[in-house]
Order: C-alpha cells, then sequence, then structure tokens
C-alpha cells in the first residue's frame, strides 16, 4: 500500500506577511486583553478574529491556510523579530559603536512595536 504524498503549501509571501501584521497590530486589544466573564468572551473573540483573518488571508493568496497556521506564523514573527532585534542591540552596543547593523523591514518594525 503506498502511503500518501503530503505537499507542502507555498511560502508565505511578503504581501501575506504584512498583511498578518497589519491585522494583528490593529486588533492587538483582541489578542492581548484580558478574558473577563465566565462565558469567555475574550476567547471567543479571538477565536473569531483568527478565523476571519485566516479567511482573509487565503482570499488574498488561494493557498487554504488553516487557522492553525496562521497563527503559528504569527508567533513565528514575534519570535523572529525579537530575536533580529536582540542582535541588532547587541551589535550596537559592542565597543566602538558595532558595525552596520541590517536595519528593521516595515512588517518587523510593526512587529518590534507590538512586542
Amino acid at each position: 500500500m503506498m502511503a500518501a504524498v503530503k505537499s507542502r503549501k507555498a511560502n508565505w509571501g511578503e504581501h501575506e506577511i504584512g498583511f498578518l501584521v497589519s491585522e494583528c497590530a490593529d486588533n492587538s486589544d483582541v489578542l492581548t486583553g484580558k478574558h473577563e466573564g465566565s462565558e469567555g468572551g475574550g476567547e471567543k473573540d479571538k477565536a473569531r478574529f483568527w478565523k476571519e483573518t485566516a479567511e482573509r488571508v487565503n482570499s488574498m493568496c488561494g493557498v487554504g491556510r488553516t487557522v492553525e497556521e496562521v497563527t503559528k506564523k504569527w508567533k513565528d514573527l514575534k519570535s523572529k523579530t525579537k530575536k533580529k532585534e536582540q542582535g541588532r542591540r547587541r551589535t550596537m552596543r559592542l565597543t566602538g559603536g558595532g558595525g552596520p547593523v541590517d536595519p528593521l523591514k516595515d512588517w518587523e518594525e510593526k512587529v518590534r512595536l507590538y512586542i
């Protein structure tokens, strides 16, 4: 019996990443807000936000990304941007001012301001 071959989805494009960052930055109150009440209203709002964002990303690119893939991408973007910013700051603090540092992309700057 042959095993099913799982094909990879296309890599995230700059426009998709920019859109995801803009959506998350504009809705930071939903993503980081306190989840008050016993009915879990905050969690429902967050789940609705991720579902709608995944649908909008899919309408842009047509790749068919799941909610889990979109949330993982956001977490990965935050992590990578934080590490890049730490490296940039470390370089600037070296004796003599360090070497030249790579500037952050527009979307990385938005993520840096978010975190």
